[in-house]
């Protein structure tokens, strides 16, 4: 296989590793140990927010994660972006990728 060809696969596949590494970071897999499930990855389970706000206090950054998203959507609640950048920031303090995405975005 002459160098060229060679060169250009392995630039194809190098190309696909930060589109790989972002989606894994973005996706809100967290949740899957969480006290507070995240409606977006099951439809049925909607967050309850008594759970959440529970799980939230004590420590959890995923159910902070879903906690801040409740308030930014208003689901179940009032819209109160003050109170979700509020529980983002606790989330992201303690390392939660996803949080960070959501304070920047």
């Amino acid at each position: 296989m002459n160098r060229r060809l060679m060169n250009n696969r392995l630039m194809k596949k190098a190309s696909l590793l930060p589109t790989l590494i972002l989606v894994t970071l973005l996706l809100p897999a967290t949740s899957a140990w969480s006290a507070c499930a995240d409606s977006r990855l099951d439809p049925d389970n909607k967050p309850v927010l008594s759970d959440c706000l529970k799980a939230a206090k004590q420590g959890d950054p995923a159910a902070q994660v879903t906690l801040g998203s409740i308030y930014f959507n208003g689901e179940g609640t009032l819209l109160n972006y003050k109170e979700a950048l509020s529980w983002y920031q606790k989330a992201a303090e303690q390392g939660s990728a996803h949080a960070m995405f959501n304070i920047g975005a």
